[in-house]
């Protein structure tokens, strides 16, 4: 005999599909419902109290159609310990912090009766989340809009370069790598192109 399939919920919970994109089911929807929903009750026995705490105290604000199936209390433990965590300090990698961010939004959507507030996205969190955007918009395109868009950016890329040299600004000198490093260094949290834009801006404001 086999082994038994785990709940693609769960393994979604855990973060597999972060980890192993292949591993994802074709179609699959974390939020589709289960075929015998049931609710959040109570916290799991193996928690500690701290965490117990917690799951009773956020576990009544939890929107009803988030709780669609037995998975759902996989996440919501999930949930409780990267939030616990995040409570008392304790970094977490940007995985885990994305993982947070997309169990607050689905459980807890906004911060009305007491909701826990979304934790601030790190640099790394926000990174991959534009490159996916990226990536399923041009997944989304046919083949000629992508060939428009292609166009288009590098007409964009001309004119752009254009009002760098005009501006003075050369992005191939060592000194322009030297301050984007110590931009990113003291905070600055865009991408390349972002950070020639905000260059481009401040040199035309003066």
């Amino acid at each position: 005999m086999g082994r038994k399939r785990k709940n693609p919920k769960l393994l979604d919970a855990k973060g597999t599909f972060q980890k192993h994109p292949e591993f994802r089911p074709k179609g699959f929807d974390p939020l589709a419902p289960d075929p015998k929903p049931i609710c959040l009750g109570e916290p799991p026995a193996h928690l500690s109290e701290e965490l117990q705490a917690v799951w009773r105290e956020y576990a009544p604000q939890v929107i009803p159609s988030a709780v669609t199936g037995s998975g759902d209390r996989v996440a919501f433990e999930v949930f409780v310990r990267l939030y616990s965590r995040q409570q008392r300090n304790e970094k977490l990698n940007a995985a885990e912090t994305k993982q947070l961010l997309d169990l607050t939004a689905r459980f807890l959507p906004t911060s009305v009766g007491g909701a826990v507030a979304a934790p601030v996205e790190s640099k790394m969190a926000a990174f991959l989340r534009k490159g996916r955007e990226h990536d399923a918009a041009m997944a989304a395109m046919s083949p000629d809009q992508r060939r428009e868009h292609g166009n288009a950016r590098q007409e964009q890329t001309k004119a752009t370069l254009a009002q760098l040299k005009a501006a003075g600004i050369d992005i191939l000198s060592p000194q322009f790598y030297h301050e984007q490093v110590a931009a990113k260094k003291a905070g600055f949290a865009g991408t390349s192109d972002e950070y020639i834009a905000m260059r481009l801006r401040e040199a035309q404001a003066k």
